[in-house]
């Protein structure tokens, strides 16, 4: 009797165990963000045991396999938007065409729109649009709170959600575009604009909740800096995959030298008191999200955890050079203790014909054009810290002023004045071709000169630091270039934040004269007064600062000086643009 009360009891345990189990629901999410045409692996510098190498990371072929052989269970592959222009080389000679096929080889099933989709206009992002969502592994396109005039070609086109279903269970994801960001930094047609990202998430949610759906993404293309405080407002959701900020998560990435101010995922609680996860994936491609998440039967997230992939195609010592072959064994199996850490074979492991025939096509166009002997970081505002070098940049961007200096060879005498967001990546050391200068000065944008006295000049350069100042996510409308350096203290309360500026003169630097004429260049994006620079239009509207459109792009006239002029220099802090920086108390 004794034995069959303990047979019952231990099935009656099993048959509850297995119930709480059938409860429960496990989903494993793949996430891309910011890939910006990026087809390749990227450079960055990785450190183990006290040992730092420069590794190539990430690339699409690598990303693809990874995905291909981590796929068991229940997974969602999704990219936060901004997926083309970023990458000069592959944008500017496909124009978004091997963006939207390659995104369908890798098997997105989704993807938001970001404030970069709207660069060249409504149609062509609906030339995009139509590419993503039509032939094999057509992919859904999404946009919640954007707004399109009834007669534009895109307004059928983009769906506010998806709901795809794994394992029985319907999940809503749910896009939303940062429509600040598109209007303040891109070209959307007139009529076009976008309702408040938190009003359509709680309007959407209350809907779908209707039809029985307990279980919602938010795939967001905002800055993790907004979608954080969001998340507590809005009923629902209970991932966001997030994009836009180019944010590297995880404080596992300590054990690699790469600093990390957010973990991944960072955890909040929305507004109905449950668990929120929140997560992105740097950019251009270098690092996969894989977050896995479990959900009780009421929808609600019990556990959330995962980790920013790593990827590693290649490995070399910290100044570019071929490791030893022992040496390059030992470093691999140190870094294949992390369990977030893997390594891919472009000549062994499997690969897409599809990514090889761009990248092969690509290659085949390459210019030599010399070398450059230094990490030229790419840092927008003065104080932030390289990301690859781990270097504080007091002075201001380096990528931005040794390109800027290589233009002002073209133009001797004048200042190059440009936005940092003009500038996209950094350059690494050794040989540089056609294609690094383009991935750096990606967008197709004309040079214009113009004529202003110092009072405007200084007045302007002003104009961008409070751009930026007014709101930090915008942080492209920062003031770079070449020929004059300043003084910065964030804590003036009148919009005047610099002081002491210097012109860079044939006989050395001298104080900027009110009242004295210079020749200044920038670019026609910021021309029309785009990222805040609506005094430098007013100044080009005024037919006495005889300004002019110069014909060229800013990459093009860089890399035909670089033809004559083989080499990029690391200019000394004393020939940047900011000399004493006092930051905000």
């Amino acid at each position: 009797m004794k034995k069959l009360l303990s047979m019952v009891i231990a099935a009656g345990a099993l048959l509850g165990a297995q119930a709480h189990a059938a409860d429960e629901f496990d989903l494993k999410i793949f996430h891309v963000n910011d890939s910006h045409s990026y087809v390749e692996p990227v450079n960055t510098f990785l450190t183990i045991d006290n040992d730092k190498y420069l590794a190539q990371i990430g690339g699409m072929n690598a990303i693809l396999n990874y995905m291909n052989t981590h796929s068991e269970g229940n997974v969602l592959r999704l990219h936060g938007g901004d997926f083309q222009t970023g990458n000069g080389t592959y944008f500017n000679y496909y124009h978004g065409r091997d963006d939207y096929e390659i995104l369908k080889e890798l098997k997105f099933e989704a993807v938001v729109i970001g404030n970069h989709e709207f660069d060249h206009g409504n149609d062509f992002l609906a030339e995009l649009v139509a590419g993503l969502k039509s032939g094999k592994n057509a992919m859904k396109v999404l946009s919640a709170n954007l707004k399109v005039p009834f007669e534009n070609r895109l307004t059928p086109m983009v769906d506010p959600y998806v709901i795809l279903e794994r394992g029985g269970e319907k999940i809503a994801v749910i896009g939303i575009t940062s429509g600040d960001k598109v209007n303040a930094s891109s070209k959307p047609d007139k009529g076009t604009f976008f309702t408040n990202e938190a009003d359509t998430i709680n309007k959407l949610v209350a809907e779908l909740q209707k039809q029985g759906i307990n279980k919602f993404i938010a795939l967001t293309h905002q800055g993790v800096e907004n979608d954080i405080p969001m998340a507590s407002k809005v009923h629902g959701i209970d991932v966001w995959i997030t994009a836009d900020s180019h944010t590297v998560m995880g404080h596992q990435l300590h054990k690699l030298g790469v600093p990390t101010e957010l973990d991944y995922p960072e955890m909040a609680k929305n507004l109905d008191g449950n668990n929120a996860c929140i997560v992105q994936a740097g950019s251009t491609g270098a690092i996969l999200g894989e977050l896995n998440v479990k959900f009780d039967k009421e929808g609600n997230v019990i556990k959330c955890e995962g980790a920013p992939q790593i990827i590693i195609s290649s490995l070399q010592t910290a100044n570019a050079e071929e490791l030893e072959p022992k040496k390059k064994e030992a470093a691999m199996k140190e870094f294949s203790k992390l369990d977030f850490v893997s390594f891919y074979d472009p000549k062994k492991d499997p690969s897409s014909e599809l990514i090889n025939g761009y990248i092969n096509e690509t290659h085949s166009r390459l210019q030599y054009l010399g070398m450059n002997n230094n990490a030229l970081c790419q840092t927008r505002v003065p104080g932030e810290v390289c990301l690859f070098t781990q270097t504080e940049q007091i002075h201001g961007c380096e990528v931005c002023t040794s390109l800027s200096y290589v233009l002002a060879k073209k133009y001797p005498g004048a200042i190059i004045l440009q936005n940092a967001g003009n500038y996209r990546t950094f350059m690494w050391p050794g040989k540089i071709y056609n294609s690094d200068v383009n991935n750096v000065l990606a967008f197709a944008n004309n040079l214009v000169s113009l004529e202003i006295n110092g009072e405007e000049l200084e007045k302007l350069i002003d104009s961008g630091i409070e751009s930026y100042t007014k709101n930090p996510s915008r942080d492209g409308s920062f003031p770079t270039g070449y020929g004059v350096r300043f003084d910065l203290d964030y804590n003036v309360t009148d919009g005047k934040f610099i002081s002491n500026l210097e012109y860079r003169s044939a006989d050395g630097w001298v104080p900027v004269k009110k009242d004295q004429k210079y020749t200044v260049i920038v670019n026609e994006y910021i021309a029309t007064g785009a990222d805040g620079y609506g005094y430098l239009k007013t100044l080009i509207d005024e037919p006495s600062h005889n300004a002019k459109d110069l014909g060229q792009t800013i990459s093009y006239e860089t890399i035909e000086v670089l033809k004559k002029d083989p080499k990029i220099d690391k200019l000394p802090a004393s020939e940047m643009f900011v000399q004493k920086l006092t930051l905000k108390k």
